[in-house]
């Protein structure tokens, strides 16, 4: 819901309301029978339960992952995967997931109000409708579905309707204090500003720390006029979430009608950097550089199209930023710091740059925050040594990225530099590198990374590398020579096909000759240990990676 005002002769968009949602999203907890003790699985969901209540929602969707591995017919594994997908973004999963759990649990009302409401986020407002009546014929005193039940109907236009179910809501649990907040988004819809305000002032009496009140009611007091309270409130609710994309830009917005264009530009900046598909701060953005003087209005007309032109679906993809950036960071994503942000007006806008910012941002940060993991237990294992307890966890690590990485490619298809940086794409290359426990998905990710590199998308050195990878545990001669280990200080490599031309092929694909390393004896050659098994199959054998050497000629 945005509002307009208009400063300078140049239109913005005022603050938005901010919905309360996920605070509808519960766990489903799982019943044990009080005579059986937790299997393999149960103990997989419990552990993704507590990873989901701490906030680390791709840990929890690993571990769901396993669970479901181990029992395909877990519905609140499924539920639980969906509500982690949902709160890492992730809704066309997450939505999957809600619906099997349906399926498996019909008569259950929660599974239908979470769905809701990520029905709501993707804007389908008609299934959620469905969902949350369904919910409510199960569970009708369910006071977070008739939450949502107000927000669904504030969104169709049935203002009326919503106050009635939110008013039901606050009656059945009168310090449920979302329920205050997103009626107060009601009666602002309604012109009812006083009422919005009272209702925005009882949620933060309940809880002092609810950010989205604030964000709502420094909304609703720039809609009075009330710059200072505004700003205030504002500034509360970057306080509690510094990287709120639309707290920058609602304070923005009130720094630019107090006349206060340079710090709007900062805000809009910043909110940018949180979120780079925020078409607000875009557009506020933009604006305010009219008004500073800086563009014409052709420009601003032009920016308006380019940035609606990047619409894709649901999902937003960022334009470039109005201000020139030169360099890229080593992913290959366009960024802007913070000191460019406040710097760009004295700049020259450059539409037709090649550079693209990432349009798969979250994917990337989630691909990073997957290999670090790998590479923080395969650093304490070089440090170390291979203890039990170490390879375990380096096990538990690759299946669960590899099972992860699966829905990945399933949702999105490759991870190509486009899509998530040079740096994104080389964690996925990694993920299927220590994907040994499952050649399938190996050979399934070197076919679309080939497929990539047709259009520059991936690296030839990594394609090279799993190549090799894929056909030593096929039981294949590798082409490039990468596969080889260092064995009482002598590097020795699996079976080489056409060694005499292997050179040729590693200059072709961008990887440095095997005599910059040492000298390669022809006639020995390496055989690798067996795929180590996963976490709960895991014995003595197969914990440790065994060499053995053969003679070629033999």
């Amino acid at each position: 819901e945005t509002s307009k005002f208009h400063q300078s002769g140049a239109s913005a968009i005022a603050p938005g309301f901010q919905r309360g949602l996920l605070i509808v999203a519960v766990i489903l907890l799982l019943g044990l029978a009080a005579c059986l003790g937790p299997s393999d699985a149960d103990k997989r969901h419990k552990s993704g339960v507590e990873l989901l209540e701490e906030g680390r929602y791709e840990e929890a969707i690993a571990e769901f992952d396993l669970a479901l591995f181990l029992d395909g017919s877990m519905a609140a594994a499924f539920h639980n995967r969906a509500l982690a997908e949902q709160r890492a973004g992730r809704l066309v999963s997450a939505i999957k997931d809600y619906t099997r759990s349906i399926e498996l649990f019909t008569d259950l009302a929660l599974p239908y109000a979470n769905r809701a409401s990520a029905y709501i986020e993707t804007g389908d407002l008609q299934s959620a409708l469905s969902d949350l009546n369904r919910s409510l014929e199960l569970d009708g005193d369910s006071v977070s579905a008739l939450t949502q039940l107000g927000l669904v109907l504030l969104d169709l236009g049935r203002t009326e309707e919503a106050l009635s179910s939110l008013g039901r809501a606050i009656e059945l649990d009168p310090e449920y204090y979302p329920a205050y907040g997103n009626r107060g988004i009601a009666y602002s819809r309604a012109g009812e500003t006083q009422l919005a305000l009272a209702d925005y002032g009882k949620a933060l009496e309940i809880n002092p720390d609810y950010g989205l009140a604030y964000s709502n009611r420094g909304s609703a007091y720039l809609l009075r006029g009330d710059l200072a309270l505004a700003i205030a409130d504002l500034d509360r609710t970057i306080e509690l979430d510094p990287e709120s994309a639309s707290g920058y830009v609602n304070r923005g917005v009130v720094r630019a009608a107090s006349g206060q264009l340079i710090l709007a530009v900062e805000d809009y900046g910043k909110a940018i950097m949180a979120d780079p598909t925020s078409l607000n701060a875009y557009m506020n953005r933009a604006s305010a550089y009219h008004d500073l003087g800086r563009y014409s209005d052709e420009y601003t007309q032009k920016l308006t199209q380019l940035v609606e032109a990047k619409v894709h679906g649901k999902q937003l993809v960022a334009a470039p930023p109005l201000a020139r950036s030169d360099e890229l960071t080593e992913s290959g994503c366009e960024v802007m710091s913070q000191s460019t942000a406040s710097q760009a007006v004295d700049s020259q806008p450059a539409l037709d740059s090649e550079v693209a910012p990432c349009s798969h941002p979250q994917l990337r940060s989630e691909l990073l925050a997957m290999v670090q993991q790998d590479q923080a237990v395969r650093g304490q294992i070089n440090s170390e040594g291979e203890t039990p307890e170490l390879l375990e966890e380096e096990s538990r690590i690759d299946w669960r990225n590899t099972a992860r990485m699966k829905l990945i490619v399933d949702e999105f298809g490759w991870p190509t530099q486009s899509m998530v940086g040079k740096d994104g794409a080389k964690a996925a290359w990694l993920m299927a590198m220590h994907a040994d426990h499952d050649t399938k998905f190996q050979r399934r990710s070197l076919d679309l990374m080939r497929a990539a590199l047709k259009h520059g998308q991936v690296s030839a050195v990594h394609v090279a590398y799993l190549t090799d990878r894929v056909r030593t545990r096929e039981g294949k001669p590798q082409v490039y020579g990468t596969q080889c280990g260092v064995i009482d200080g002598v590097r020795q490599c699996f079976p080489i096909e056409d060694l005499e031309h292997v050179e040729k092929r590693r200059a072709e694909a961008g990887l440095p000759p095997l005599g910059e390393y040492q000298e390669l004896p022809k006639s020995l050659v390496i055989l690798w240990g067996k795929p180590r098994p996963g976490p709960a199959q895991q014995g003595e054998q197969g914990k440790k990676e065994e060499l053995s050497e053969r003679d070629d000629s033999k």
